[in-house]
């Protein structure tokens, strides 16, 4: 059984303020938590996610499993989608779950 939401449907959240990013290329980027001086390396759908949040300012989790989902399939030449709606918000839950986890997203409010 899937691990509960990081954060309610209905709650936006947002980048830490003590949280910056670097692009390592177009797949992958690290964070570094200014606090802890720790940084943490994301993959391909924590730097999708993660840009969309510094775009957007904040979002909610079935608004970040849209942009994630939108994102794989515009890269897919498949008729089939490239990831399903349940799929990318299985990846967004994990990877809010892991951010929340060391305060990098938080709450907007």
């Amino acid at each position: 059984m899937p691990a509960a939401p990081a954060f309610a449907d209905d709650v936006p959240v947002r980048c830490a303020s003590h949280a910056t990013a670097t692009a390592l290329d177009a797949d992958a980027a690290v964070v570094l938590d200014l606090n802890s001086q720790t940084y943490y390396e994301l993959n391909e759908t924590g730097y999708v996610l993660w840009s969309y949040l510094q775009e957007h300012d904040q979002a909610t989790a079935p608004e970040l499993a849209e942009a994630l989902r939108a994102h794989a399939n515009a890269k897919s030449d498949d008729a089939e989608p490239a990831l399903s709606q349940a799929t990318a918000r299985t990846h967004t839950d994990t990877f809010l779950q892991s951010m929340r986890a060391v305060q990098l997203i938080v709450p907007a409010s």
